[in-house]
């Protein structure tokens, strides 16, 4: 059994989905990230963005963020979400960027570094990619990450401008 850390960290999740019932996938998501936090579980706006790196005629997402704190460790904090994932119908092994009814990417946690074949902190992605910063920043626009001096505010200010995520008319809570 791996070893807790000694105090909760903030844990940062994106939670997507363009299979299915959307939003029941996203609410699953939801769920799930309860189960794994340690007092409130802060959730985004849920916005429709236009898929990225996927191939021509790929369905529209639907995006949202999570923050909340945690006392898993990272790689049990990740097969947790994961078992939310395959839970919804997610396949095990897939394309890269295949429609999915739930994709739920562990962004963050506290300002822990990791680098290992399972998985990577901070998530190397996020920062390029407007549908995982609008939301992120609505529940923490002055985190800065581990190893970083600029807040996710400031990467998401840095990006060009985008008409590709919009908000969704459904609220996840």
């Amino acid at each position: 059994m791996a070893a807790l850390p000694s105090a909760p960290r903030q844990a940062a999740v994106s939670l997507g989905s363009n299979e299915g019932d959307r939003m029941a996938h996203l609410r699953a998501a939801l769920e799930g990230c309860a189960a794994a936090a340690v007092g409130d579980l802060r959730v985004s706006t849920v916005y429709e963005t236009d898929p990225v790196d996927c191939a021509p005629g790929a369905p529209l997402f639907l995006n949202a963020a999570a923050v909340f704190a945690t006392c898993l460790e990272a790689h049990a904090l990740l097969r947790a979400l994961r078992v939310v994932e395959r839970a919804r119908g997610r396949p095990t092994v897939s394309p890269r960027n295949a429609p999915r009814p739930l994709d739920i990417d562990l962004l963050l946690l506290g300002d822990l570094r990791v680098n290992d074949a399972e998985l990577i902190l901070p998530h190397p992605r996020m920062f390029q990619r407007v549908f995982v910063l609008r939301p992120l920043c609505e529940l923490a626009p002055a985190w800065v990450p581990p190893g970083g001096d600029r807040t996710l505010k400031d990467f998401l200010d840095s990006l060009p401008a985008s008409d590709d995520v919009r908000p969704w008319k459904e609220a996840l809570r």
